[in-house]
């Protein structure tokens, strides 16, 4: 069951009861693979769902990693290599990943695809798409008002330089847009995994391992999702 939809749930009479007794997690992203990506589920998933189109195609393909046939991982520099830069901007969901991929059918790129048309092409429509999709999730709690009033406190708090931001840097900013009740806005852009917390280690909730919980953080700075960074920075 989507996370969203179990965020919904929760609150109805059992729920709570019935989640915890038959729930079991399904992790589609495991820092053990890091380093051997194409173990990892959400890999895994794309690379079956990119032979099937390549072979409905008749295009050549890396039958043991169809993904680099799709990708081309030569064009990324830097420390993560360009599934990972990817999966960054993800919530680690294969939805997202389908998400990011959804026009490419009606783009003329040439493949395997560039860094280049990753970064300047499908990432400023993906994070288009999925800010349209968090603001359908928001929806359950607040209204089109309310929801783009917390988007423009959260943009003020990305600024210009786009750095951690403290706590109550957020809740200033919520407090000028109208929005009082911080402490459950916070705490929902939280758990969606829109803000994180960062001490120089970098704490999102949709990235908890196994046996792991991790916690608002009012003490602390928090940073951005890197999906609202690029939205921000690609709409001004």
């Amino acid at each position: 069951m989507r996370t969203d939809i179990k965020k919904h749930l929760i609150y109805s009479a059992d729920m709570p009861k019935i989640f915890s007794s038959y729930e079991t997690g399904l992790r589609w992203y495991e820092e053990f693979y890091r380093y051997d990506e194409t173990k990892l589920l959400l890999r895994q998933f794309i690379n079956k769902r990119i032979s099937v189109n390549f072979q409905e195609k008749g295009l050549d393909i890396n039958n043991n990693d169809p993904w680099t046939s799709f990708v081309d991982e030569k064009s990324f520099y830097g420390e993560k290599t360009g599934f990972k830069h990817i999966i960054d901007h993800t919530f680690f969901r294969p939805r997202d990943l389908i998400l990011f991929f959804k026009d490419i059918g009606n783009l003329d790129l040439r493949l395997p695809i560039s860094s280049s048309d990753v970064n300047n092409i499908l990432m400023d429509r993906y994070a288009r798409d999925m800010v349209t999709d968090i603001k359908g999730e928001l929806s359950v709690n607040y209204d089109a008002d309310e929801i783009e009033r917390i988007f423009n406190a959260l943009r003020e708090c990305y600024g210009t330089y786009r750095k951690p931001f403290k706590h109550s840097t957020l809740v200033s900013e919520l407090q000028s847009y109208g929005l009082d009740n911080t402490v459950k806005i916070i705490s929902d852009l939280f758990d969606y995994s829109l803000i994180g917390n960062y001490d120089g280690n970098v704490g999102f909730k949709y990235r908890e391992t196994p046996g792991q919980i991790v916690e608002l953080n009012t003490e602390g700075s928090f940073i951005l999702h890197y999906v609202i960074q690029t939205y921000f920075k690609k709409n001004r």
